[in-house]
């Protein structure tokens, strides 16, 4: 990287804690739209796996990964934010000293829960509308998905956001929209298909447990999503933010 894209991200940073410190209900739409963004491409995901299940599961996979990658998309065209790429870029301004830690911690906290509240009223909206014909898929792979093994979780989920993250600097690299859809589309894809973790993503998940399977541990779901976002945070801020700001070039 050189210095003038170091500019560019430590600058969202900075515009980032300043719409959250001035535009408190702003920040709060743009978080909620993110994470019914993600949630609703969840629900494609979901549908994709499920018309594939029984006749041919990675074609179903492969194409949920690319209908996943919608959520980012919208995101970074429409605008939202977005805590697993909150991560990324405010630790990367924290890190270049343009924001303090604290705006990090504050715009992350922020971003979160809004994310929680449009991932959770998208999957209510999915589920009420009984449009997708996913029940019985969402009853089959809850286990799978809930029952995960602590440490692999917290791996998967650190992989994950590397990559969410990864997408996001292609979303502010590019300078051509089909560029920057490609690169997302490609990057997202990769982190589906691989099966990893996204904590927004599992909110909008984990809700359609609760409601397709009231049996389903509550608790268990709030321990996986912890691990999970604590997961995410380390992938965008300890595995991306920090390594590429020590070996971009400054002035």
């Amino acid at each position: 990287m050189i210095f003038r894209e170091v500019e560019t991200i430590s600058n969202i940073a900075t515009t980032k804690k300043t719409l959250l410190d001035d535009y408190k209900l702003k920040y709060f739409i743009r978080s909620v739209f993110a994470g019914f963004f993600v949630s609703g491409a969840l629900g494609l995901n979901l549908i994709c796996n499920n018309l594939f299940a029984k006749t041919n599961p990675p074609v179903g996979k492969m194409l949920g990964g690319i209908y996943f990658s919608l959520a980012v998309l919208l995101i970074v065209m429409v605008g939202g934010e977005l805590f697993t790429g909150n991560t990324f870029v405010m630790s990367f301004g924290s890190i270049d000293k343009k924001v303090s830690w604290i705006d990090t911690l504050k715009v992350c906290m922020a971003s979160y829960f809004g994310n929680f509240v449009g991932a959770v009223l998208f999957a209510v909206l999915f589920y009420l509308s009984g449009a997708s014909g996913t029940e019985e898929y969402i009853m089959l792979s809850m286990p799978n998905k809930v029952y995960i093994p602590y440490m692999q979780l917290f791996v998967r989920a650190i992989l994950c956001n590397f990559l969410v993250c990864i997408a996001i600097l292609c979303g502010i690299k590019m300078k051509e929209e089909v560029g920057k859809i490609v690169m997302i589309v490609l990057v997202i894809s990769a982190f589906i298909i691989s099966g990893y973790e996204h904590s927004i993503a599992n909110m909008g998940y984990y809700t359609f447990s609760i409601l397709y399977t009231p049996e389903v541990p509550i608790v268990r779901l709030f321990l996986n999503l912890l691990i999970a976002t604590v997961g995410n945070a380390i992938g965008g801020g300890l595995m991306l933010a920090l390594p590429l700001r020590k070996m971009s070039l400054d002035k």
